[in-house]
């Protein structure tokens, strides 16, 4: 258990961050301008890395099935002129693993205006060796139908989603459906990202494990 001697101003810091992401939901949104798509194409870029939420988890007793891992994140802004102005190659690293990421994402921000959101879209890189930050095109990308992440601002916060049950998982055939259910947090000094696997009939997490919601906190680094 965490006492309050031991509660030192990350983990202070970081309590206040999941109870920010916790109220996401009932914020008080804001319509989106492209000043918010350059801001959050701003807050986004750079290097970030989960060790202050793994270390209070530590702390906190709980088992390593139960700790969120300790991950970083390196979103490094690409060319891509055919993707639009705003677009990323997104690293993840297991902290403490092998040097080579654990999955690779391009992802792209613009402003939709009829929807009154800022749309990520999420693309797959097919070949493997390809290094997207020396530039890439649609050409060398798999969209990833439904599974685009629909922000709003509120301040310098900008929370978004997958749209409920939209982002279908690959699942051999005669298996059952399965989707992932997506929410993000982007401010200046993190990224929150909540991203559960659900059958789809039942929205039971193919896991089994609880759901209780709770994000991965990834804090700026660099």
């Amino acid at each position: 258990m965490v006492t309050a001697k031991k509660m030192h101003r990350p983990a202070a810091a970081l309590i206040l961050t999941l109870f920010a992401f916790q109220i996401a939901a009932v914020a008080q949104a804001e319509t989106p301008t492209e000043s918010d798509v350059r801001d959050i194409a701003a807050a986004f870029t750079g290097t970030f890395d989960s060790t202050a939420q793994y270390n209070m988890e530590v702390e906190a007793g709980l088992s390593e099935a139960e700790r969120h891992p300790r991950a970083r994140l390196i979103n490094s802004v690409i060319p891509a002129p055919t993707l639009g102005r705003r677009v990323f190659s997104v690293e993840e690293f297991a902290l403490g693993a092998t040097a080579k990421p654990t999955r690779r994402r391009v992802v792209s921000f613009e402003l939709d205006k009829p929807a009154q959101v800022i749309r990520m879209r999420q693309y797959e890189i097919i070949d493997p060796a390809l290094d997207v930050r020396k530039g890439v095109t649609k050409e060398q990308l798999k969209p990833l139908d439904g599974c685009d992440v629909l922000f709003q601002p509120d301040g310098e916060i900008y929370n978004g989603a997958a749209e409920d049950k939209a982002c279908l998982a690959p699942t051999p055939a005669g298996e059952p459906k399965e989707y992932v259910g997506l929410r993000m947090t982007v401010t200046p000094v993190q990224i929150m990202r909540a991203e559960r696997i659900y059958y789809l009939d039942s929205g039971r997490p193919v896991d089994g494990r609880r759901d209780d919601g709770t994000p991965t906190v990834h804090f700026r680094s660099q």
